[in-house]
């Protein structure tokens, strides 16, 4: 008789034939974590759990390269699956940015820069450009950064 083997959480491991008991052969003695049910067949993206004594689809983007967006398609950050989980319009499946970018933005096939000229234009104004500028920062500043120490 053929069986079908499942982990401790329920993953599907692989087929067995197991033969009857020489002595009754209308007994089979089914190993733990096995079952007499077929698994279906599968699709990419796609685990099969031996669960409440049948077998459940469930997606499984588990290692697979991710990443978090917004609304406008703006980097947040990195994404992890677990499984069961789906994706959402603000999940993608790409590799996390390599380029620096002011505004990382997802353009549906690569990461581009999101930010406009003039968006960057205001970035580089406000940045300092020389140690004696972030000098002059930190000491107009001090008081704050010393209240920030002092209370933290």
């Amino acid at each position: 008789m053929l069986i079908y083997l499942y982990s401790n959480d329920g993953t599907y491991l692989n087929s067995q034939e197991i033969t009857a008991d020489p002595l009754r052969p209308d007994i089979y003695i089914m190993p733990v974590n096995s079952t007499k049910i077929k698994p279906p067949v599968i699709g990419e993206y796609q685990i099969i759990l031996f669960e409440n004594g049948g077998w459940r689809i469930k997606s499984n983007y588990v290692g697979v390269p991710a990443c978090e967006i917004d609304a406008n398609s703006i980097f947040v950050q990195v994404h992890t699956f677990t499984i069961g989980e789906v994706l959402s319009p603000t999940i993608i499946l790409a590799p996390a940015p390599t380029e620096l970018f002011y505004k990382t933005k997802w353009n549906g096939t690569t990461w581009v820069e999101g930010a406009t000229q003039a968006e960057i234009d205001a970035i580089v104004a406000s940045t300092p450009k020389t140690l004696k500028e972030i000098q002059d920062i930190t000491i107009a500043n001090q008081g704050a950064i010393d209240f920030i120490i002092m209370n933290s």
